[in-house]
């Protein structure tokens, strides 16, 4: 028998999920905290999860393939096009689901530890290049501007 399909939209502290079997038909939903979506990743038989990506999918997704999960991660412009009624938690979740079924969408690759923490500071370094250009630009405008 084939792996279950877990749709799952995280947000910061309730997550929705949307089970599926493994024809893509839902079968279930439930709506978790995260100390009980961590223990649904450890307590449930290995399935497929689909999430989309963001900042915590990362996290959320090597956590689940600790516990012999297989993750899937999709571009939110890619689920987006999924979502069948008004956008809610549950919809995403469904919508993920529907999205699984299209081979022709590629997943995102789920980053390391190391890999995230690598991007993590490339960002904080080009917005301190970027507040660090804009105040000096402002300081030749003004300088301009006043001797002008």
């Amino acid at each position: 028998m084939a792996n279950p399909v877990v749709g799952v939209d995280l947000s910061k502290s309730v997550f929705q999920l949307s089970v599926a079997d493994a024809k893509h038909h839902v079968i279930d939903r439930k709506r978790l905290s995260r100390a009980q979506f961590h223990r649904f990743l450890a307590q449930s038989t290995p399935a497929r999860l689909v999430m989309e990506g963001c900042g915590t999918s990362n996290y959320w997704g090597r956590t689940a393939q600790l516990h012999g999960h297989e993750v899937k991660l999709l571009h939110v412009k890619y689920v987006k096009a999924y979502v069948r009624r008004t956008k809610t938690d549950a919809a995403d979740a469904d919508a993920l689901i529907l999205a699984d079924r299209d081979s022709s969408l590629h997943p995102i690759p789920i980053k390391s530890e190391e890999l995230q923490a690598v991007g993590g500071e490339l960002l904080i370094y080009e917005n301190n290049q970027m507040v660090s250009c804009s105040a000096l630009v402002r300081s030749s405008v003004s300088k301009t501007c006043y001797y002008s």
